[in-house]
């Protein structure tokens, strides 16, 4: 199953290193490719370092896109915690 959803980055810090470890941890535990993306950059949603280099700034717009069986349940959960700011709940 191919989906996508965009969201816009409410954290006024960006995603800073914490937010994309979560990201990262999120990732992690579904079988579905996940990639994130802002304009012309994509990175592999397991990958810190490339989620780094996107440079995401607060108010940006942020695409994530996940390609697998599970990849409805990646992208809920994704939604909440960029919808949260990062923060856990």
């Amino acid at each position: 199953m191919f989906l996508q959803k965009t969201l816009k980055l409410i954290d006024p810090n960006g995603l800073h290193l914490r937010a994309a470890a979560q990201v990262v941890r999120i990732t992690m535990k579904y079988h579905s490719r996940i990639i994130v993306s802002c304009g012309p950059m994509m990175a592999d949603g397991r990958s810190i370092l490339g989620l780094m280099t996107l440079s995401v700034a607060f108010g940006m717009l942020v695409t994530l896109t996940a390609d697998g069986s599970d990849a409805r349940e990646a992208l809920s959960e994704l939604q909440r915690l960029f919808e949260s700011g990062f923060h856990k709940s």
